[in-house]
């Protein structure tokens, strides 16, 4: 039988039944100190426990295992999953409708993350990460002077990779990664502008890299909000573009 859960975990609020069932088989888990791959009980004492149906205990158990909150073994039952951010942050690039308001607050999000590590960048930084981001800059330099200065998006996105790996932190890598889709696509649609000028775009790639070499940590703190500001431009004129044509 279930083990007792705590009165309180159990006010309903006004959701979806699932969605209340979810929050109170995740309290069930806390409440009883259960961690990975401990047992749960069955559907059926779940639906008693918390006086719902089977059905919709069934429901709120298949979205938890999608999120990987838990695990079901045929012939052995519920079990608590090895939770991982994964399955939320790899599907935000197909759950963010692209408006201007979507990128300016993804941005501020990348922004925080990335200005908020640079410590942690420049103590971990190696030769091999700073022969890398040579390599990216040494091909950015080619393609902007070969191409008619177009700006290589693919090259600005590995830059800003190779920065963070060192880090050896996969959610906020996987968060940056987040940020490049969603703008990509924003960029595809032609919702948002490329840089106007390739030119100033690498050259605070290439001041950000100067500052990582030196481990000056306050310079690469200032060389990445600068290069902040350029993309807070692109955002706000694309913003204002379209509150003139909607005028």
């Amino acid at each position: 039988m279930a083990k007792q859960a705590n009165k309180s975990s159990m006010s309903l609020h006004r959701l979806p039944l699932y969605q209340q069932l979810q929050s109170l088989i995740c309290n069930y888990i806390t409440e009883n100190k259960l961690r990975p791959d401990d047992p749960l009980p069955a559907e059926g004492d779940l639906a008693e426990l918390f006086g719902v149906s089977r059905n919709s205990v069934r429901e709120a158990v298949k979205s938890l295992q999608v999120l990987g909150v838990l695990v079901s073994r045929p012939g052995s039952g519920l079990f608590v999953g090895e939770f991982s951010f994964d399955p939320i942050v790899d599907s935000l690039p197909y759950a963010i409708v692209v408006d201007y308001a979507d990128l300016a607050d993804l941005l501020e999000v990348r922004r925080t993350l990335e200005v908020g590590m640079v410590e942690q960048i420049v103590t971990s930084r190696s030769d091999d990460q700073i022969a890398e981001l040579s390599e990216v800059i040494d091909k950015w330099k080619r393609a902007i002077t070969t191409d008619n200065e177009a700006y290589p998006a693919d090259l600005d996105r590995a830059f800003h990779a190779a920065l963070v790996g060192e880090v050896q932190n996969q959610l906020v890598a996987k968060l940056l990664s987040t940020f490049w889709q969603v703008f990509y696509r924003a960029s595809s649609s032609g919702q948002l502008e490329v840089p106007r000028d390739p030119m100033v775009t690498f050259a605070c790639h290439v001041t950000v890299l100067q500052a990582l070499k030196t481990g000056d940590t306050e310079a690469l703190r200032a060389s990445l909000v600068a290069h902040y500001r350029g993309i807070d431009e692109r955002v706000r004129a694309a913003q204002r573009r379209t509150a003139e044509h909607g005028a």
